[in-house]
């Protein structure tokens, strides 16, 4: 099935990884959505979720 919406949970234990989302984040020029820049800068998600205790998996099958 294909679909142009999705619906996802993440449950992360022990709380604090929601500290890395904010800090990944940033306020929202209007409300709409941004235009696509492109990948992410992986390395700067890589660096700041080691410093959230979080790991990057970028082998991934």
């Amino acid at each position: 099935m294909e679909s142009d919406e999705v619906r996802m949970l993440t449950l992360c234990t022990p709380g604090g990884v929601e500290r890395l989302f904010v800090e990944l984040g940033g306020p929202a020029p209007a409300r709409s959505l941004p235009p696509d820049d492109g990948a992410p800068d992986l390395e700067r998600v890589v660096t700041l979720a080691a410093h959230h205790g979080a790991a990057v998996l970028t082998d991934w099958p």
